[in-house]
């Protein structure tokens, strides 16, 4: 097997593994073009996801201390959505929105990009992510979903590098806010015993990946996701894409990739 010259895990390439290790084969290692829709009509999940984008940028504004003037429509209404229910009693000493870090794991590193970290050092430290998505993922679909291992564990491990010290995993949480359910976000307290599982867990799952030598990786057993797999067709798995109706929250729950650099959005 070979990496492209540049790899690093991420929860999103993890995430497509734990899901299907043929699409990340396809996605990650063959960088395979293919032309089918994630979901249909594909002109709303690009503007959602767009929006999302857009979403991202202006609380980033925010905590950097720019103004932020939304447009009018459903940004205007999301802005809106946001300051009447900021999440409250966050750390204040450092605050840093759309701040990455990457830690050496296996031949390779891991790479997380938090929408937002706050930090008061010694003491708490909590990550927020923003999401975007029409539904609300349940509390069980998220404690399934690798953002919600890797992003603590990053943390943890990043952090300890950056201050010269150890960082106690008991000192961290991760908030989910959605935008669509602003009232009711979800908060994930890290643990010393979640942060020994997330690295068993990681350091399995990635010699997994690291060793396997088939020409064509085994693909999901649940037929059910290829309906929002862009693969689908190549893998013979459908051609019809799920709609953005009525695709589960955890098929779709937009937000921006750590993969790639946020794009340069202008406000």
């Amino acid at each position: 097997m070979t990496f492209p010259p540049i790899f690093q895990y991420s929860q999103n390439n993890l995430q497509d593994y734990a899901e299907c290790a043929r699409r990340f084969q396809l996605r990650y290692l063959r960088a395979q073009q293919w032309p089918a829709p994630l979901l249909e009509p594909l002109t709303d999940y690009e503007t959602e996801k767009r929006l999302g984008e857009l979403f991202h940028r202006m609380v980033e504004r925010f905590y950097l201390g720019v103004p932020v003037d939304p447009p009018a429509g459903v940004l205007a209404t999301w802005w809106q959505t946001f300051w009447d229910h900021t999440p409250a009693n966050l750390p204040r000493t450092i605050r840093k929105p759309e701040a990455t870090y990457s830690i050496p794991i296996g031949e390779h590193r891991l790479v997380a990009k938090f929408d937002l970290l706050t930090i008061d050092p010694h003491r708490q430290i909590v990550i927020v992510d923003w999401k975007t998505s029409r539904q609300r993922p349940t509390r069980d679909v998220l404690a399934e979903r690798l953002q919600t291992l890797v992003y603590p564990f990053v943390a943890v491990e990043a952090l300890a590098a950056e201050f010269g010290e150890p960082v106690r995993p008991s000192a961290i949480k991760l908030i989910y806010w959605f935008v669509n359910a602003p009232d009711q976000p979800e908060v994930f307290q890290y643990s010393d015993t979640l942060h020994a599982d997330a690295r068993a867990r990681l350091e399995t799952q990635i010699s997994e990946i690291e060793s396997r030598d088939e020409t064509v990786w085994p693909l999901t057993e649940h037929i059910e996701r290829c309906r929002a797999c862009n693969y689908r067709s190549y893998c013979e798995r459908g051609a019809q894409a799920a709609s953005v109706n009525d695709a589960d929250a955890d098929q779709v729950i937009f937000g921006l990739n750590d993969d790639q650099p946020a794009p340069e959005i202008e406000l």
